[in-house]
């Protein structure tokens, strides 16, 4: 399978997942902070993937939601010092 991401688009296999594009910025923040790398973004996509939304274009908050629930479940696979950077800015970026 491969990832495709761009701007505005999370494509997998065939099916392509709209995205708007403040929400596709917000994923290349956390990845540019170093809280996702290229593994936790193919999770974020098979979480997407497997939510079937109907909705023409996913939002900022539907994708800030499922970023933070696969960051979460996979804290423990990021450097000490990233956990601790992390923890201090969760508030500011997921709520």
């Amino acid at each position: 399978m491969l990832l495709f991401i761009t701007r505005t688009k999370l494509a997998m296999s065939h099916l392509i997942i709209n995205v708007l594009p403040n929400a596709s910025s917000f994923l290349d923040l956390l990845y540019d902070l170093g809280y996702l790398n290229e593994r936790l973004l193919r999770k974020i996509n098979k979480r997407l993937l497997a939510d079937e939304t109907s909705e023409e274009f996913l939002s900022f908050e539907q994708i800030r939601k499922i970023a933070a629930e696969i960051i979460f479940e996979n804290i423990s696979e990021l450097k000490p010092e990233t956990q601790k950077m992390l923890l201090a800015e969760w508030k500011y970026l997921f709520s």
